[in-house]
């Protein structure tokens, strides 16, 4: 899970990216980002939840064939969070203990996995950690740097979801991603489910995607 840099030792980090029907120019643009980080320890993980597009579907034969990537395949379910079944498929097939999330549709800028890492490596008791992102059509995010009980208590939106980078086996240990609908959005309940168990949860200033 850590490989050797000089005298650095370089922790794992798997990229999950659900993806269905996304348009080629947006895909592309947003897998290319990926594999442009500085931090160079990293996988990515891509879930294909049940595609159709003739373009997606190229896309995403056309990449797979890529040294650092992985492409599953997760059929849509009738009556459930079919993004909360591609995220589950996906965690099982990360290889590294922190995974980063990204939609098929953003882009990361450059040094999000490095300013992540070098986060986490200094703060070693957080679970999930977020960060900013500059939206095309509402400005920037300007969320609080620490997410507890009293945040999330009077906020339904104080961590983005694709920014976030959070330790795999905490977020397995809680149960995941749930799958069936509820009133909730699925990363919205996992945030709240975390505090309920006592994780630790924490936003960069740092812009890190493009939404």
């Amino acid at each position: 899970n850590r490989k050797h840099l000089g005298e650095r030792t370089m922790i794992g980090v798997s990229i999950l990216i659900p993806v269905f029907n996304t348009e080629r120019a947006f895909l592309e643009e947003c897998l290319d980002s990926c594999l442009r980080q500085t931090y160079t320890n990293f996988e990515v993980v891509v879930v294909d939840n049940g595609s159709d597009s003739s373009e997606t579907l190229a896309t995403l034969a056309a990449i797979e064939s890529h040294e650092r990537v992985s492409v599953y395949k997760c059929p849509r379910q009738e009556g459930k969070k079919n993004l909360s079944i591609a995220l589950n498929h996906g965690l099982t097939n990360c290889s590294y203990p922190l995974v980063a999330r990204m939609d098929s549709d953003d882009v990361m800028l450059p040094e999000r996995l490095e300013k992540q890492v070098a986060f986490f490596e200094a703060n070693p008791e957080v679970d999930i950690l977020g960060g900013q992102m500059i939206m095309s059509d509402r400005g920037t995010t300007s969320h609080p740097s620490v997410v507890d009980a009293n945040v999330a208590t009077n906020a339904f939106w104080f961590i983005n979801h694709p920014t976030v980078m959070y330790k795999r086996d905490k977020i397995v240990e809680i149960g995941s991603y749930k799958e069936e609908p509820d009133l909730f959005a699925e990363d919205f309940e996992l945030w709240i489910r975390a505090l309920l168990n006592s994780l630790q949860i924490r936003n960069l200033g740092d812009y890190l995607i493009l939404y």
